[in-house]
């Protein structure tokens, strides 16, 4: 999948946020319609070298009353794209240099710069949450601040999370910063774009030199050093998450965790990382669930079940788990009909933290009267799950690994631990995805069937 990236390398006015608003504008509408992503720089909205305290206080704006931002979310709404813009916040009564992730739907992510730069500490209080990574139009994108960049665990943080590209938005002047990235480009194979700002201000120069660098370190776009302009390059996921370097070495399966393992604490955060992921990936797929009309659910659904019934597992099954469809999953209540006329169809019943499974008769002996509304059947319990030929079951997403994103309680994966039935999951095309994460409780699936 290729994505187009414009970066908008520009020269903001200290501390006059009504001239910056009308600058970015400005900028704004100079961009093609063909792009994906836009990227500014870091602290956009105010310019960077505050005088004193009043000055940085004045420069700050809460998100929530911005007009720039309001400017941002209507232009992501109006051109389908996401941008990417560093600046000054103002929350609660303290300030952060911050990054926001805007796309159609809003301000979806606000990352606080975790690492303050020189006199930036004077300023800025010091974010408490590690760089966000995001899905946008099947892309996994990690968001990074500037002075992030100097610490090797930022950068591990993006490829155990599976990044195509890292948007780094800057105001560096520290010299060769955009020669030394490329290293991580190159090791991490992925994608960097950074977005860094030009001009003066008191005794500081930016180094402009916007950039596009691909996980090769090739260079694909790059800016001058001291211009205002906006540069456009593409990125290729396909080529992103190929980490064959050649017939002997792989990107990744190389690294020897064998001798160089975890920490406890590391391990810990891994597995914040994990979870977090798995929120944003849910989020992504509750957006696209909001813009399916009942209409193309129902044919897409019908798509997915035509493949199901035509197979030999399931031509052959006898006694099959099948789910009472939510409104943002496949939808299966005239399926389940059908077939309970010649197979014996189950469905989940929740007790307490674990599914048992009740034979379906009819709509009659459904009945939803548990925390989540779902129908269940009020018929006698199957006591032995491994009686089942066929398990079948919805998602929040999956990936071609039989990787499987459930809701967050783990009822299906304590089920699937207990069964050694050849297990199918079922879902739209938007939600199968380049690769789920995955903690030691979650289950594989035997296969996954979409309409695609």
């Amino acid at each position: 999948m290729k994505l187009d990236i414009a970066l908008i390398q520009c020269e903001p006015t200290l501390g006059d946020l009504d001239a910056n608003r009308e600058k970015i504008s400005t900028w704004l509408d100079k961009i093609p319609d063909h792009v994906d992503i836009i990227l500014l720089p870091e602290l956009a909205n105010s310019g960077y070298h505050f005088i004193d305290e009043k000055q940085a206080e004045r420069s700050s704006e809460e998100i929530s009353q911005s007009g720039l931002v309001n400017d941002l979310k209507a232009y992501a709404q109006s051109n389908d794209v996401a941008i990417a813009i560093g600046l000054a916040e103002q929350k609660d009564g303290i300030r952060y240099n911050s990054a926001l992730w805007i796309t159609p739907q809003g301000v979806e992510v606000t990352y606080r710069k975790a690492h303050l730069f020189a006199r930036e500490n004077l300023f800025f209080n010091a974010g408490k949450e590690a760089c966000p990574i995001v899905t946008w139009k099947g892309a996994r994108i990690g968001l990074m601040i500037c002075y992030d960049w100097t610490f090797p665990e930022v950068w591990q943080w993006m490829a155990q999370g599976q990044v195509d590209l890292v948007c780094h938005l800057c105001n560096l002047v520290m010299p060769h910063a955009q020669q030394m990235v490329k290293t991580y480009a190159f090791s991490n194979h992925f994608y960097i774009a950074q977005s860094n700002r030009v001009g003066t201000e008191r005794d500081l120069t930016f180094t402009g030199a916007s950039s596009i660098i691909a996980p090769d370190a090739e260079v694909l776009v790059h800016a001058s050093k001291t211009e205002e302009e906006i540069i456009i390059g593409t990125i290729d996921t396909d080529y992103s998450r190929d980490k064959q370097l050649n017939p002997y070495n792989h990107k990744t399966r190389d690294t020897r965790r064998d001798i160089y393992p975890r920490s406890y604490k590391e391990d810990k955060v891994n597995l914040e990382m994990l979870r977090q992921e798995k929120r944003q990936l849910r989020k992504y797929i509750k957006q696209n669930w909001a813009n399916i009309p009942p209409k193309e659910l129902h044919d897409k659904s019908k798509a997915v079940l035509d493949k199901l019934e035509s197979m030999k597992e399931f031509i052959d099954a006898k006694k099959v788990l099948l789910y009472w469809s939510l409104k943002d999953e496949v939808y299966t209540h005239d399926f389940v009909r059908k077939y309970a006329k010649t197979k014996d169809i189950y469905l989940p019943v929740m007790k307490g933290a674990e599914l048992d499974l009740a034979k379906y008769t009819s709509d009659e002996n459904l009945d939803n009267d548990n925390p989540f509304g779902i129908f269940e059947p009020s018929n006698e319990i199957l006591l032995d799950n491994n009686e089942l030929d066929l398990i079948i079951i919805p998602g929040v997403a999956f990936d071609r690994q039989g990787g499987r994103l459930g809701r967050g309680k783990g009822f299906y994966d304590r089920l699937l631990q207990q069964c050694n039935t050849k297990t199918i999951g079922i879902g739209l095309d938007f939600q199968l995805v380049w690769s789920i994460p995955k903690e030691k409780h979650d289950q594989l699936l035997s296969m996954i069937i979409t309409n695609a």
